[in-house]
């Protein structure tokens, strides 16, 4: 029952399907007849669902404004309630699906001037997609520029009729504490991190902007979605702690001013009107000059809706023609004519006493005859043909020029007029008065058609010369300042070129400052791209480098010894580097540059030490094949070790081979383990050989020793004839100097001592060896050979006789005939 008693909310605002704003009517007369004197305007904006109209339901203690579960946007337009004498106007959500952003920017407009406090609503934190959101908006609305058209004029002077409120930033959900300096520091640091990316910063366009917090309503589901219709007592006492100091800077807020003073309903509705219009064509850095043409605009076209209402009154009861009537019934007839005038007159400031009065002289000169009725029709004939000489005029044109025409122009229609009712009896004065006044409203709406045109041609102007603002694709941060500069100075004389029709114009101003922002924020984004993309070329030439680098290093033989290929490497690397430096020179002073630089000294090192690596790995391999080859040929060796075993190394690691010159070290580690494998074969194969040569010996020297020893009986004598028969085998000759060898043991054991002899191969040593085991042998089934050997003094003169004398018939026994032996 309160709430239907309650204050409603009225639509003052609705948007278009083709996307332009509306003031309604009901809207407009409703806050014309507001009995308010002053009052402060809040609005609220912010994205679509993130519940604005209910945060204000909640302030305001009641549901004046429409809420909804449903996913489309709820509050259309702009509605409008008082409570407290403070007018509470809730907005159409932002960035809903289906709504382009230049619409949002008009609606964002019209609700930030109305207002003396906007609140800005989101959910749970401010991220930097919503600042560069908001920043879009304020762009796209036109507002910085507005703000520097304030600038240039006195702040707070008298003829100020449109400001730009302070913003104060609502955060509901709120789940975090914030650092040192609170939610408005936490909310300032954000904003000048993205102004540093982007340029005109919030902080600077608001007077003041401020951030509130407002915790987590509850934490049951059915109440977060009905949140309105949920009582105060169960909701979360920091969320009504919050909601309270927000109610408590609604109430605190400062009245809307108007040209310095408090704006009362009827002025607030006048602005608006001016304010929808101006957003619609684009109007809004210019607002402030144009305010007396809006005002004179709206004057004109409250006058003239006005007596077309009278007019159409009058007109509907007299039926198209004159009627008697009394004195009575025609005041009667006046009066109700003025009744349906005076509502058009609620929104504008203007005393309609003389209009009407004259309405009421025409009422009773219509009823009289058709004299009076001609001197009207001239009047409605001079404003006809004032408006059709408009046409031909090419807007937009200085206003100077524009003064000039519409004074001459004047001039010649009221001229015209009164030469045209000149004999009629018409009261020419009065007559050139009125037509006066007439033309006055025709005049200001030609300066507003005219001021449109020339803001429309800036707007054209300003996207034309920013979209022709260029800098060079890749720019070193050397380069940058100069290049903003550069292309800043060219986008200037290019504009100012364009807007010479525009040349001293108090619209001018306003446009240029807002074009050159947008050439600088554009500027500034090409040249970060220029940047960008000289990091990405510097990147792409270090990739190209390295590459060239990795292939440069693969190409290197390989093995090669360690310091050939760090003389290499480095000599690559230095091809390297010259070549990228000769490339991307220009930006050696960017810091993309010395990390590329780096990143290829750390790549060089990478790689050398990579290839050292395959260097070492190559011949490790290269050993271990040589090693498994080894393996394969020894076992084709013959069991005694000759010749073919001592050359068998040399054949597997010759000093020619590419590794072994690589790595002499390595190379003469393997020859070490070659030739202990050798020695180890040789150890382990020495008795096959002794088998062999065994063998070989019993075919050819063993039989002739034994045939030897059983004719002579002195060891030493068999002992020297086993040598010479070795001696003979192996075709040597006694050499008295050869060093004495691994046999000379076995030597020694012949009984030849005063004498070193050498063995050359392992078949000689195991000959020797078997012939000692032979000789052994014979002293052992031989005792008296044995014995011979330590006979002293004439034992040995005989035995040595006897000896001779066997040795010479063992010797010529060979040759001769059977019968020559006997004999001898």
């Amino acid at each position: 029952e309160a709430e239907a008693e309650a204050e409603p909310a009225f639509q003052l605002v609705r948007i278009t399907s083709s996307g332009r704003l509306e003031a309604t009517v009901e809207g407009g007369q409703w806050l014309a007849g507001l009995e308010v004197e002053s009052m402060p305007v809040v609005v609220i904006t912010g994205m679509y669902h993130s519940g604005k109209s209910s945060l204000l339901n909640r302030l305001i203690g009641r549901r004046a404004f429409s809420v909804r579960s449903s996913a489309d946007p709820t509050t259309k337009g702009m509605w409008a309630t008082l409570w407290n004498g403070i007018l509470v106007v809730d907005t159409e959500g932002l960035a809903a699906a289906g709504t382009p952003e230049g619409t949002d920017a008009k609606l964002f407009a019209t609700a930030t001037l109305l207002s003396s406090l906007i609140l800005y609503n989101s959910r749970q934190l401010v991220d930097a997609r919503q600042l560069e959101y908001l920043d879009l908006l304020t762009r796209r609305a036109s507002l910085f520029g507005l703000r520097a058209s304030l600038k240039s004029q006195q702040e707070g002077s008298a003829d100020e009729w449109v400001g730009i409120p302070p913003l104060r930033w609502v955060v509901q959900n709120a789940v975090f504490e914030f650092n040192q300096g609170g939610a408005t520091g936490w909310l300032h640091r954000l904003a000048n991190e993205q102004a540093a990316l982007h340029g005109a910063p919030l902080l600077e366009l608001f007077p003041s902007v401020d951030c509130s917090p407002i915790a987590v309503p509850s934490i049951e589901p059915d109440a977060l979605q009905r949140l309105d219709l949920v009582a105060d007592h169960n909701l979360a006492p920091a969320y009504r702690e919050g909601v309270d100091r927000l109610r408590q800077l609604m109430v605190a807020a400062a009245a809307k001013k108007i040209g310095g003073r408090a704006a009362s309903g009827r002025e607030l509705a006048t602005l608006l009107g001016a304010l929808v219009e101006g957003a619609n064509d684009n109007l809004v850095p210019a607002m402030p000059t144009l305010w007396s043409s809006f005002q004179e605009r709206a004057r004109v076209a409250a006058k003239g809706d006005c007596l077309e209402a009278y007019d159409r009154l009058v007109d509907a009861e007299l039926g198209g023609g004159a009627m008697a009537l009394t004195e009575q019934e025609e005041e009667a007839l006046h009066a109700r004519g003025v009744t349906a005038c005076l509502p058009f007159l609620y929104a504008v400031d203007t005393n309609p006493t003389g209009m009407l009065a004259e309405r009421r002289e025409r009422l009773s000169a219509r009823l009289s005859g058709d004299q009076q009725r001609a001197c009207s029709r001239g009047r409605e004939q001079a404003r006809r043909a004032l408006l059709a000489r408009k046409a031909s005029l090419k807007l937009p044109i200085p206003t100077a020029e524009l003064e000039a025409w519409s004074n001459t122009e004047v001039a010649k229609v009221t001229a015209g007029a009164l030469s045209d009712v000149a004999g009629l009896g018409c009261d020419l004065d009065e007559m050139k008065n009125v037509l006066g006044e007439d033309l006055v409203g025709v005049v200001a709406l030609l300066a507003l058609d005219n001021s449109k045109q020339m803001s429309q041609v800036l707007l054209e102007l300003d996207r034309a010369c920013c979209d022709r603002v260029r800098v060079s694709n890749l720019l070193a941060e050397a380069e940058a300042h100069h290049a903003l500069t550069d292309a800043l100075a060219t986008w200037e004389r290019e504009y100012d070129e364009g807007a010479k029709f525009a040349h001293g114009e108090s619209i001018a101003a306003p446009y240029k400052i807002q074009a050159h922002g947008c050439a600088q924020s554009r500027t500034r984004k090409l040249v970060s791209q220029a940047r960008s993309a000289a990091d990405e070329a510097v990147a792409a030439a270090a990739a190209r480098s390295r590459a060239s680098l990795e292939a440069e290093m693969a190409s290197i033989r390989l093995p090669v010894p360690p310091a050939e290929l760090e003389r290499l490497s480095a000599q690559n690397a230095a091809s390297t580097l010259s070549a990228f430096e000769q490339e991307v020179g220009r930006f050696s002073a960017d810091q993309s540059f010395s990390s590329a630089q780096t990143l290829l000294k750390q790549s060089h090192e990478q790689s050398l030490s990579a290839r050292l690596e395959d260097n070492r790995q190559l011949i490790h391999a290269k050993a271990a094949a040589v090693g498994r080859e080894a393996v394969g040929r020894f076992g084709h060796l013959t069991a005694c070790r000759d010749s073919s075993w001592d050359i068998l190394v040399e054949e597997l690691v010759p000093e020619t081979h590419s590794w072994v010159v690589a790595d002499p070290e390595a190379a003469a580690k393997l020859r070490g383990q070659l030739n202990q494998q050798l020695a180890e074969r040789e150890a382990s194969s020495f008795h096959d050989c002794r088998s062999l040569v065994r063998a070989e010996l019993e075919q050819s020297l063993f039989s002739e020793l034994r045939n030897f020893s059983e004719a002579c009986w002195s060891g030493v004598s068999v002992r020297q004839h086993a040598l010479r028969l070795f001696m003979k085998k192996i075709k040597r000759q006694v050499d008295p100097t050869e060093d004495m060898t691994v046999a000379s043991h076995v030597l020694e054991h012949l009984g030849v001592q005063s004498q070193q002899w050498s063995v050359s191969t392992a078949a000689d040593k195991a000959a020797v060896l078997e012939i000692e085991q032979l000789l052994t042998d014979l002293e052992a089934a031989r005792p008296l050979l044995a014995a011979a050997r330590f006979v002293p003094g004439t034992l040995v003169l005989v035995v040595l006789a006897i000896m001779f004398q066997c040795c010479a018939r063992s010797g010529s026994s060979k040759n001769p005939p059977s019968s020559a032996r006997g004999k001898k």
